[in-house]
């Protein structure tokens, strides 16, 4: 399939959804970097630094669901340009923001955009390109969202360097999705009103229980907290999942399809996104308070590490599509276990060894697990389950693993503040070695999990259909 292929309209239409995409995955890692500069600007723990990126996370996935049905009632367009104008409301907020609460509120608002954005995005390019256009306007579009993980750390960390502020990434965030809402109100998209209700009830409650379980792990870091309000939150916690649970069971169109997890395919996917959340994710975000507090690097070689650390999510998906008709998904499913399963050990000799040369090689190694995942992990879990039910089992899987994500965040630092003393003032003393025996307890809970993970697979492995990247 060339590029010439595409008709004008379509090159158009796949840029400019491909480029308001981009800032999603750029303002997510770019949070990494920024987390040190708003722990001294608003003089906060690290731990409710953490909030900064949770709040978007939370957001961004309880309203994934929502605005997906909501554009089946009021079209992808509206939802699109809904989500854009969400998003540059949140970013220019974010630049205003002179409390931190307020810059907490300001990234919920980005967040609900970005699930607008999200949801749209897709749908659009799916409903609006030709068949046979398709596998090249995916492959586009995942090559901006590479892009923009990529991108995102080596942004944040020269805009505090040559602005002085982090801030200016969500001025200029704003404006470059201003000027993109006005080209695409250009964009022509049919629209067939959906049947199905969304599941308003159900979004409620995932909201609630992902704010409940966050705060639960933040809470426990802190001293400042009575165990009554601890034992409070962890009530309020499961109240919202069990009642989650229940109302997704018995609506017709719910967020989480709770019948999907029956299938030990989907399951098997499920499960690795979300130890991915754990070995990937949640490391990603504390890996620069490792570099900068514990290893003493400069803001800049933070950056360019954490930068490294992204580049296999750019550059391994395009080769394992070329060669996926000879790598099987068990190959690569355990290529990817493995890998994430060595992540920890190898954060802890970059702790101990002090070379910036086996750092960066550590960096690069460290991502190449998520890297893999990208190219397989998302076609997998929809294939697995009939044709019928792939829309569904599309959000379910993407709601599952944004939420998964959105606790992972907050539960290492919980680990590690566990393991480590506290201060009268509610600041945590980190120790290399407090860090070391939170990666071993990583480490321990990610063996365990691969080696479920691929029980189950081998126990379903006839339930996986073949699927080929073009």
């Amino acid at each position: 399939m060339k590029a010439s292929d595409f008709i004008f309209k379509e090159v158009f239409l796949v840029i400019i959804v491909s480029l308001s995409m981009l800032l999603i995955p750029l303002t997510i890692t770019a949070s990494s970097i920024i987390n040190l500069s708003i722990i001294n600007e608003y003089d906060i723990s690290y731990i409710n630094s953490q909030w900064f990126i949770n709040f978007f996370m939370i957001f961004y996935g309880a309203f994934l669901a929502i605005t997906g049905s909501l554009s089946d009632f009021i079209g992808r367009k509206k939802i699109y340009l809904g989500g854009v104008i969400f998003f540059a409301l949140g970013s220019f907020l974010c630049w205003g923001a002179k409390t931190y609460e307020f810059l907490l509120f300001s990234r919920a608002i980005s967040g609900i955009g970005a699930a607008a954005l999200t949801t749209s995005s897709t749908s659009i390019i799916a409903a609006n390109i030709r068949e046979k256009s398709k596998s090249i306007a995916f492959s586009f579009f995942g090559i901006f969202l590479g892009v923009g993980m990529v991108s995102g750390p080596l942004i944040a960390t020269h805009s505090n360097e040559l602005f002085g502020s982090y801030k200016y990434l969500f001025l200029f965030t704003g404006f470059f999705l201003v000027i993109l809402f006005c080209i695409s109100l250009n964009i022509n998209d049919s629209f067939n009103r959906g049947k199905n209700k969304f599941d308003l009830i159900g979004s409620i409650f995932l909201t609630l229980f992902l704010l409940s379980a966050v705060t639960l792990f933040s809470m426990i870091t802190s001293t400042a907290y009575k165990l009554d309000l601890i034992l409070c939150c962890f009530v309020i916690c499961l109240l919202t999942i069990t009642t989650f649970i229940y109302v997704e069971m018995k609506v017709d169109n719910p967020i989480l399809n709770i019948d999907l997890f029956r299938n030990k395919a989907f399951l098997s996917m499920c499960l690795t996104s979300l130890a991915l959340g754990l070995g990937y994710i949640s490391l990603l975000f504390y890996i620069p308070y490792i570099l900068h507090d514990i290893i003493k690097l400069d803001d800049s070689t933070v950056g360019m590490l954490i930068t490294v650390a992204t580049l296999p999510s750019l550059f391994i998906p395009p080769i394992v599509t070329k060669y996926r008709n000879n790598l099987s998904t068990e190959i690569l499913l355990k290529l990817t276990l493995f890998l994430l399963t060595l992540s920890p050990l190898l954060l802890m000799i970059m702790i101990k060894v002090d070379s910036i040369i086996l750092s960066y090689i550590i960096m690069f190694l460290f991502g190449a697990s998520f890297g893999i995942s990208l190219s397989y992990i998302d076609g997998e879990a929809v294939v697995s389950v009939d044709n019928n039910k792939s829309g569904i089992a599309a959000g379910t899987f993407n709601t599952f693993r944004i939420a998964g994500e959105s606790i992972s965040i907050p539960f290492f630092t919980a680990l590690v503040s566990t393991i480590s003393k506290f201060s009268l003032d509610d600041s945590i003393v980190v120790s290399k070695l407090s860090i070391i025996d939170s990666l071993i307890i990583i480490f321990i809970m990610l063996v365990f999990v691969s080696l479920f993970i691929t029980k189950l697979y081998k126990q379903n492995k006839g339930e996986f259909k073949k699927y080929v990247l073009s």
